[in-house]
């Protein structure tokens, strides 16, 4: 498994990562999603967000300064059908089941990354 270190990625120091960021990426989220490997649904983090987003502030913060815990580069490769036919194999594309904690870092990722 590939060991991601995310401030040799990004060349910063640290991600200035807020809680209002993180509140505003869990609310925006979609609901009804399917797990990833962790087996956390996302809906659990709106539930209690105001528990978790402090946490994950914290957590984000420090892991945009050193290695990725491996979790996160985990996934679930399921294949969807999407046509009626479920016989046919050319009807199924896979989509990959990742958890939700490194759905909401990656959005944070991904917004930082449009600012600078």
């Amino acid at each position: 498994m590939a060991v991601v270190n995310t401030s040799d990625m990004l060349g910063i120091e640290e991600l200035d990562i807020h809680l209002n960021d993180v509140i505003l990426d869990i609310q925006d989220s979609l609901p009804d999603k399917v797990p990833g490997p962790d087996g956390v649904p996302a809906d659990l983090f709106k539930y209690i967000i105001d528990l978790w987003a402090p946490i994950l502030v914290h957590v984000f913060r420090a892991a945009s300064t050193s290695v990725l815990p491996p979790s996160w580069s985990s996934t679930i490769i399921v294949p969807i059908c999407e046509k009626l036919d479920h016989t046919d194999l050319a009807c199924y594309r896979p989509i990959s089941l990742i958890d939700a904690t490194t759905k909401i870092f990656s959005r944070i990722l991904l917004d930082y990354s449009s600012r600078i």
